[in-house]
Order: structure tokens, then C-alpha cells, then sequence
């Protein structure tokens, strides 16, 4: 199997591709079709020769799959991050991508197909990009609740602007009084009993 690294990165958009050789995905599909054929149950015919070469390959075929498996999960994820991250969010989240831009060295430079450590690879790198994956998702959810609340803030102004005449201290005091305030998580109705810490649940 040619020694070519795990992963791979696009200069332009950063974004990362599992280098698994498709060349290689054909040969292992065409080895189970062999086996299949050669079930004397099935069909009568001389007996098929795989070339050892292939057959070693194809010993490694279900650890092949799970390894890929877990890498494009990997890399789903990473590329998620990258595409969704908003400028704001980016250093929130730097030391998290750090780290995992070093872990990912092992794989898009050293790491080969043949290499013995791609097990712990993935473990370490599933790991440290499952943890920034959940942090951003937590911090897009907190904002999107934010945004939520201000939305109905914005629906029910405190003032309403007067074209042709100002507020009084009475008239104003009056109405906000009379309106219905948000209420929730550390909001509470008209008139605020001024307790604090605010006793909402």
C-alpha cells in the first residue's frame, strides 16, 4: 500500500480530506467479490487465485474501515467548525484549535496507512476535536437563546416615541405600569421589588 499520509489539507480553504487511495477501496471490494465467487455453493468453477499481496490487504480490510470511519467523523466535525465559526467565536476557541491543529500534524505528515500508532491517533484527535465541537455548538446554542430574548424585547419597546409632544415623569411612569414587561430567568414583571440577587428560579 503506497505510504501516503492519513489526511490531507486544502491550502485555500484549510478545510481537511481523509487520503484514503480509491485505488485501493476498488481492490479491497473486488477481493470480496473473489471470495464470494469462489463458494463451491454457489457456482462451479477452478478455484480463483487471489495474489497474496491482495489477500494481506484484505485481512486488513474491517480494521481499514473502522479507521476511516472515525477519521471522516473527525474530519466532518473539524470541517464543521471551521465553516460555521464566526469571527467572535474564534478566540474563544483558539487554544482548543491549537492543540488540535498540532494532533492533526501526526496525521496529515508523519501517520501513514502502514504506521502502528493510527489507533491512538484517532483516539486523541477524536477527543480533543469532540470537546471544541461541543464547546462552539453550546456557544452558537447561548446565542441564538440571547438572540431569542432580544427579539421579544424588541417586539414590546419601553418608549414609544411621541411625534408632537415629550413624556412627563407621571405620564411615562404611568404607562410602564400599565405594560406587560418580559418576564423569565432573572426578569421580573413590573414594579421589580429591587431584591437583589434577582429571586427568579
Amino acid at each position: 500500500m503506497p505510504r501516503r499520509p492519513l489526511l490531507t489539507r486544502d491550502e485555500q480553504t484549510l478545510l481537511l480530506h481523509v487520503n484514503f487511495d480509491p485505488a485501493l477501496v476498488r481492490l479491497l471490494r473486488e477481493v470480496q467479490y473473489f471470495k464470494m465467487l469462489d463458494n463451491p455453493s454457489l457456482v462451479e468453477h477452478p478455484p480463483l487465485e487471489i495474489p497474496e499481496s491482495a489477500a494481506a490487504l484484505n485481512e486488513k480490510n474491517e480494521t481499514f474501515r473502522v479507521q476511516m470511519g472515525n477519521l471522516e467523523l473527525i474530519v466532518g466535525r473539524y470541517n464543521q467548525m471551521l465553516l460555521t465559526m464566526l469571527d467572535v467565536e474564534r478566540p474563544l476557541l483558539a487554544a482548543n484549535l491549537k492543540a488540535i491543529d498540532e494532533v492533526l500534524q501526526k496525521g496529515l505528515h508523519h501517520l501513514t496507512w502502514k504506521s502502528h500508532a493510527i489507533n491512538d491517533f484517532i483516539t486523541e484527535a477524536m477527543a480533543l476535536v469532540k470537546d471544541a465541537h461541543t464547546k462552539l455548538s453550546v456557544l452558537k446554542e447561548n446565542m441564538r437563546a440571547v438572540e431569542n430574548i432580544l427579539a421579544g424585547w424588541s417586539d414590546n419597546p419601553l418608549i414609544k416615541r411621541k411625534p408632537t409632544k415629550t413624556y412627563n415623569p407621571i405620564e411615562f411612569a404611568a404607562e410602564q405600569q400599565a405594560r406587560p414587561l418580559p418576564t423569565g430567568p432573572c426578569l421580573q414583571p413590573w414594579p421589580w421589588s429591587g431584591i437583589w440577587p434577582c429571586p427568579c428560579p
